[in-house]
């Protein structure tokens, strides 16, 4: 069911995107501070190349660089010779980013980390296809984690109904009009680790509206700043959460059970109905809430938010189309693997011919419900 509805969707998409193509500009920021002394070239190179070999045109990729000092703008000048550079000291990585949507020239502008690259060369296409038809602010897909050596680790599903209460995706799948993150001041330089979760927040209670790829658009590599300093990060959720909801979460003890139990103060979500969130999307929070919750009190107690799935370490994922059908009033052809006929129906108004690779197979209408067939040539096979 789940798979039809995803193809439903993709069918809504394409066809509405091809009567009206539209192809707005997309900025892809990306942050580099020495890489070279890092030894991270090799993921630097796999990070640009996954941009250029977008099949989607209009793209500006832009590169903020921390002011390094170590050889990385010799590096990128040699690997990134199409993009726009700026070196220069900053703040950190959110500031880097703030400077990246100001220097930014794309109506939406998407966040590639240095380290990360998008899955395949579709992913900015698709991403732009369902955002132009939703018009919606910014669109998220899973992502999967991968280690030094390309490996896949961990999948993480996006649980946009618990906005509120963790970061739903990850931030390098996410392509956002500029106009919706400039509503929203960007990111807040007050946190050094987890200001990513915050711009979401704050998007979100200002009513921004969302979209899911149903792809896997990016892959993150650890070793980030929010995997190496996890506590720290989950520190600053906490003040994250204090500010946005401390009313009803007056202590350390309410917020850990909050984002660990996922134990939600049903106050919460009426601050949420409260804020400019879109009344749409606060119908699939109730939804999910209603459908994956139990009732205690004042509370609500989410039994099922998945967000990280384990994954073998070495996982390809594709589609082979095993069979095509080419069919008009005359004939119809099957075709195995796209190319090999193996098998066509030839009508005319009293016979029917029939071929199976090298079998030769016609009927003749004796009656008209009536068919006999005659199998000729039935070729013999002996190895030995």
């Amino acid at each position: 069911m789940e798979i039809e509805k995803i193809s439903l969707v993709e069918h809504i998409v394409n066809k509405n995107y091809n009567n009206n193509i539209k192809t707005p500009k997309v900025t892809v920021v990306t942050i580099t501070y020495n890489l070279v002394k890092n030894k991270r070239e090799d993921f630097f190179r796999q990070c640009v190349n996954s941009v250029y070999n977008q099949t989607y045109k209009n793209i500006e990729h832009v590169i903020i660089d921390g002011a390094s000092d170590d050889g990385t703008l010799e590096l990128i000048k040699e690997v990134a010779p199409n993009s726009k550079v700026f070196s220069e000291p900053d703040k950190g990585i959110y500031d880097a980013f703030n400077k990246g949507i100001m220097k930014a020239q794309g109506e939406y502008i998407a966040f590639l980390n240095s380290d990360d690259y998008y899955t395949d060369e579709y992913s900015i296409e698709e991403s732009i296809k369902y955002l132009t038809v939703s018009d919606a602010d910014f669109s998220y897909s899973k992502a999967y984690f991968v280690d030094s050596k390309n490996n896949l680790k961990q999948c993480f599903v996006p649980n946009i109904e618990l906005f509120f209460v963790r970061m739903p995706f990850c931030h390098q799948t996410m392509i956002a009009k500029k106009q919706a993150l400039l509503d929203v001041n960007m990111f807040d330089l007050a946190y050094k680790s987890a200001s990513d979760y915050e711009l979401i927040l704050k998007l979100m209670l200002n009513g921004a509206t969302c979209v899911e790829i149903p792809r896997t658009v990016a892959n993150f590599r650890y070793g980030g700043v929010s995997i190496e300093q996890s506590e720290y990060s989950t520190d600053e959720c906490r003040q994250i959460l204090k500010k946005y909801f401390g009313k009803f979460l007056p202590d350390k003890t309410a917020i850990d059970n909050f984002l660990k139990q996922l134990l939600i103060p049903k106050g919460i979500i009426n601050t949420i109905a409260e804020s400019r969130t879109d009344k749409n999307f606060l119908k699939r929070v109730y939804d999910f809430l209603s459908e994956n919750s139990k009732e205690l009190g004042q509370y609500w107690l989410v039994n099922e938010a998945h967000t990280l799935i384990k994954a073998p370490r070495k996982v390809k994922f594709f589609f082979i189309p095993i069979f095509e059908i080419l069919e008009n009033s005359n004939y119809a052809k099957f075709y195995l693997f796209k190319y090999i006929n193996i098998f066509s129906v030839i009508r005319d108004k009293y016979d029917l011919h029939f071929q199976i690779l090298n079998l030769n197979i016609f009927s003749i209408r004796r009656r008209i419900n009536e068919k006999a067939f005659y199998i000729f040539n039935i070729p013999i096979i002996k190895i030995y």
